[in-house]
């Protein structure tokens, strides 16, 4: 099981067909308050996705989070308590790397994006398509 903490780039995962593949041989969350901090038009793109899972933190996420805010938004830090609460990895994009040092503090099990698409894409091609939209 992951959770994903790239909105962006999960939903052209989906535009281009990679995402459902993924999600059928894999179990995917993401953060309610992750998704909620995006635009209207991505939650619609990734709500598509009726097999992708939406997680919602509990009343210990008010307290986990203390300390951590300076570094991380919400979203983000829901995200990871999802993940160390209900034994998942998290996926980071590029972009998330900042987070890695909280994951490793919780003992959260973390991958980038690119080995993500290593371990779950058995198509090269799709795999391929990965690395161009991830570059766009």
């Amino acid at each position: 099981m992951f959770i994903i903490n790239d909105m962006e780039l999960l939903a052209r995962l989906g535009k281009h067909n990679i995402l459902s593949g993924i999600l059928a041989r894999h179990s995917i969350f993401i953060s309610s308050i992750k998704l909620n901090e995006y635009g209207l038009m991505l939650k619609k793109q990734i709500q598509v996705h009726t097999d992708l899972s939406v997680g919602h933190t509990d009343d210990g996420f008010d307290n986990w989070i203390i300390g951590k805010r300076t570094v991380a938004s919400l979203g983000d830090l829901s995200s990871l308590f999802l993940a160390k609460t209900q034994d998942m990895a998290i996926v980071f994009s590029g972009e998330d790397m900042h987070l890695e040092a909280i994951a490793k503090a919780g003992k959260v099990v973390s991958l980038n994006f690119d080995e993500f698409i290593r371990r779950t894409v058995n198509d090269q091609r799709m795999v391929q398509i990965y690395h161009l939209i991830k570059a766009a």
